[in-house]
Order: structure tokens, then sequence, then C-alpha cells
């Protein structure tokens, strides 16, 4: 069972109600944006909250709103985010059928977000096909600032890591190619001396058999 999270995907049977801000409100949920779409077979909500809830909530909250939870293969019907920065569901559909639809502006689509607009301010500004900056408020701008300067970070600490291993791994390299060399050696000194011991074993053999 994950810890608490904030952000959360629910798969869900398309003859159930959709998800909204005011029936996650009337539960007890502090939501921060709210993204369903319905399709024919299934409905899609993302949900940020501004506080973390556990799977269990969530849970009870669809049992308890006639949600019927559906599974695609390979995930759960109640995913949580695994990017530490950014939006990563491991290529939930659900996921890439919202950014679809947001990009579309389709009318599948229900958003919701307590302030700000979701196509420059929500959590998905950056899977839009087109950002405009100069429409963003300046908190927005102050967090994609961040963001992104958190992401450069843990890019720069990772590749740092590589670098280093990589660095070990030429030093391990080194080492094994000496050791490679110097087998080679003794299997040629080797094979030397078996040709030498079995032209003697020959020897004796043609000696033995003229006496």
């Amino acid at each position: 069972m994950p810890n608490a999270r904030r952000i959360w995907l629910m798969t869900y049977g398309a003859s159930s109600p959709s998800i909204t801000s005011d029936m996650l409100c009337a539960a007890g949920f502090s939501v921060r944006e709210c993204y369903t779409l319905t399709q024919r077979d299934l409905k899609y909500t993302l949900l940020r909250m501004n506080e973390k809830v556990y799977r269990s909530q969530l849970t009870t909250f669809g049992q308890e709103n006639g949600i019927i939870e559906q599974f695609i293969p390979g995930f759960e019907s109640i995913e949580y985010n695994r990017a530490r920065f950014g939006i990563d569901f491991d290529g939930h559909p659900g996921l890439d059928l919202i950014v679809e639809n947001m990009n579309t502006k389709s009318s599948s689509l229900d958003l919701w977000m307590d302030k700000g607009d979701c196509f420059a301010d929500g959590m998905l500004w950056d899977k839009m096909d087109c950002v405009d900056y100069n429409k963003m408020s300046k908190s927005a701008l102050v967090l994609v600032i961040n963001e992104t300067n958190a992401k450069f970070k843990n890019m720069k600490e990772r590749f740092e890591v590589l670098e280093q291993k990589c660095e070990l791994l030429a030093t391990e390299n080194a080492e094994y190619q000496q050791e490679i060399e110097a087998f080679k050696e003794t299997r040629t000194a080797l094979k030397r001396r078996v040709r030498v011991l079995q032209d003697m074993v020959d020897a004796d053999t043609r000696r033995r058999l003229c006496e």
C-alpha cells in the first residue's frame, strides 16, 4: 500500500456517476484540481489534492458514491503519481487520453481548478501543445521556475552519479583488459607446453615401437 499522496488517477465504469470537485468536497476532501474524462466504456478522473490522502480513502469514497472501479491491464483502478517532479503514471492510457482531450479542448473532458487556469497553471501545463507563459500568473511562473530548477538539480545529480559509474566502469574495464591479456599469455604458454609434452610422448612412443 503506497504512502499518502496528493495526485491520483482513478479508472471506473462509464455508467458510474462522474467524479466532480463538488462531490469530493462534500466527502471532506480538499481538492485543488479535478479532471474527469468520459469515454465509451470508461471514465478517468485525475485528482490533485491540497492534502495527502490514502488509496483506501478514495476507495471508500467511490463505494459511497456508486463508483464502479475498473482495471486496465498493468494498472490499478486507483493509481498514484510516481514522479518526484511533474506527472508520471508509468504510461497509463487514461493520462494520455486526458492530455489529448485537453489539447483538443474536447467536451468529453470536465476541468476544474480551485485557483487559476488549468491550461496555464494546472499540473498538466507542460503537456499542452502550446504554453503561453505571458498568460501565467506570477505565482504560476514561480512554481514553474521552482519545478524546473528542481528537475535540473535532480538531472545534474543523476548525471554526476552516472559519470562516476562510467569512470568506475572504465577503470574496471581497464583492469579486465589487463586480466584478459594475462590470460591470453598464460594460455599461449600452456599451449606451447602441451605441444612440447605431446612431442615428447610421440617420440617416446616411436622409440618403444622400434625396440
